[in-house]
């Protein structure tokens, strides 16, 4: 990060400074005093397990230069001690010639965002942003893998897509940066609309428009008309957009600027054909360009095809994308193959919504196995009042394909089961566990030669049986 002085911070946030110089300047800002640096500022944010400004005193202790509070911070109870330790450190109490700055606002998680939307202004570099029910992730991390073949580039870690995450990513900008792509999550309408108001960004995609979240809105058009808010943004910027899902139209009305597309199913400007499931991966070819990935599932070719629009935008050869591509690493817990000395596990614990669950359906059943294709299933979160309903679909879903035996863990993912039996899937190859644990401890689940998909949403905490697993198979083959 590039050094801000307190005037420009209390210019962005229609702050009101307490105490301090505005002149002062500051090199880092963190929302945890534990790993405040020299010149930081600390913001006191408030969230579901922990309230930064109860950790104001230690932020001080540890050589913050400064800190954001809100307007419900109670001085009466806060302030006396903190002020005592500023004014035997040099601040003198609460007054402008202070040494420790002290800014007030309304909201310290809007100023964090009014922060970041100012900090990036200073820079005129290209910036990308991907949203979208699924995939989100995993192109944007193909893309990073594309780009950084040739731009410097700053990306946002993991899946830190909210308010927060972006801001702290857009933090990391400083000079020789060329290119930042960021992920963009949500799960109410409003939010890509604020998100893009701090990135602004220059080009957009959009990987699909599925259920994920849809606990927050009366139905698939408000999920939709939310993602959209990414290309109101786009006054000439470029909208990269899958043709083949059913809100394609939609978006495409929404579009300010320039249109790219990409698909498998209708002509776009990025189609796959010939798409084939080979045993490291998936292969296909998309216009001129032959692709060999180490990378399972139909569902991660619309995932490829957006992170290639995304490259040839910034000139980048296919012999270029064909080379940097095949040295693509799979991410952990997205649909990840594990050999394991008995069985096969797929690893998708990563996230799970009625969409990403079918494709994750629809790939092990093409994929081939010498036992049994298993799938361990557990809830899907954030579904609302069409909880139940999606679930059960899912397991009609199973029924109607090429799986042998089916787990449930948790209250709604009975309904799975119930929806499975329903459509003719057979009773006794259907098994509902209580918790985790009871899914590790079953015998009667992993057979030698089985195919087994672990996948639910990332609060049922799956990722930990996949581990158990491992773990016994390691024990077991010493």
């Amino acid at each position: 990060m590039e050094t801000l002085s307190v005037a420009e911070i209390l210019g962005w946030t229609k702050g009101r400074l307490l105490q301090g110089n505005p002149k002062t300047v500051i090199s880092s800002i963190s929302l945890d005093s534990r790993k405040l640096k020299k010149n930081s500022f600390f913001i006191a944010i408030r969230g579901e397990k922990y309230d930064g400004h109860n950790f104001l005193k230690e932020a001080f202790e540890r050589g913050a230069k400064g800190a954001i509070i809100d307007s419900k911070f109670t001085p009466t109870y806060f302030l006396p001690p903190l002020l005592r330790f500023a004014k035997q450190n040099g601040g003198g109490g609460l007054r402008r010639g202070g040494k420790k700055i002290l800014i007030q606002v309304a909201d310290t998680r809007k100023a964090l965002g009014d922060i970041a939307a100012g900090y990036r202004k200073r820079f005129k570099i290209p910036l990308i942003a991907i949203t979208g029910s699924d995939g989100k992730t995993t192109t944007k991390e193909l893309a990073a893998h594309l780009l950084s073949s040739r731009f410097r580039l700053v990306k946002n870690p993991g899946n830190f897509n909210n308010e927060i995450g972006l801001s702290l990513t857009l933090f990391k900008l400083k000079k020789g940066i060329e290119v930042a792509l960021v992920e963009m999550g949500m799960n109410k309408p409003g939010e890509i609309k604020r998100l893009s108001e701090i990135a602004m960004p220059t080009l957009g995609v959009i990987t699909n428009v599925g259920q994920a979240h849809q606990g927050f809105f009366k139905d698939k058009q408000g999920i939709a008309r939310a993602k959209a808010e990414l290309l109101g943004s786009l006054s000439k910027g470029t909208a990269i957009l899958n043709k083949d899902n059913q809100f394609f139209p939609f978006l495409k009305k929404r579009a300010k600027g320039k249109v790219i597309t990409f698909g498998i199913k209708k002509k776009s400007d990025f189609q796959a054909r010939e798409i084939s499931s080979v045993s490291q991966g998936i292969k296909f070819k998309v216009n001129n360009l032959k692709l060999k990935l180490p990378l399972f599932g139909y569902f991660n070719v619309y995932n490829i095809l957006a992170a290639i629009a995304v490259a040839k935008e910034f000139k980048i050869s296919n012999q270029e994308i064909k080379k940097v591509l095949r040295n693509f690493k799979p991410l952990p817990h997205h649909f990840q193959l594990i050999k394991l000395r008995k069985f096969c596990l797929i690893d998708d614990t990563y996230n799970s919504n009625p969409l990403a669950f079918r494709e994750a359906i629809e790939e092990l059943a093409r994929m081939k196995t010498e036992g049994r294709r298993v799938v361990i299933a557990s809830e899907m979160k954030e579904l609302g009042k069409f909880s139940r309903k999606e679930h059960y679909l899912v397991g009609k879903f199973i029924a109607q394909s090429k799986i042998d035996f089916l787990v449930t863990i948790g209250k709604l993912a009975k309904e799975i089961g119930k929806g499975a039996s329903q459509a003719g899937f057979r009773k006794e190859n259907i098994l509902h566990c209580q918790s985790n644990e009871e899914v590790v401890k079953s015998k009667k689940i992993f057979l030698p030669g089985d195919l087994i998909l672990v996948k639910g949403s990332h609060a049922c905490h799956l990722e930990g049986v996949v581990e158990k697993l491992k773990n016994q198979e390691r024990l077991t083959s010493i």
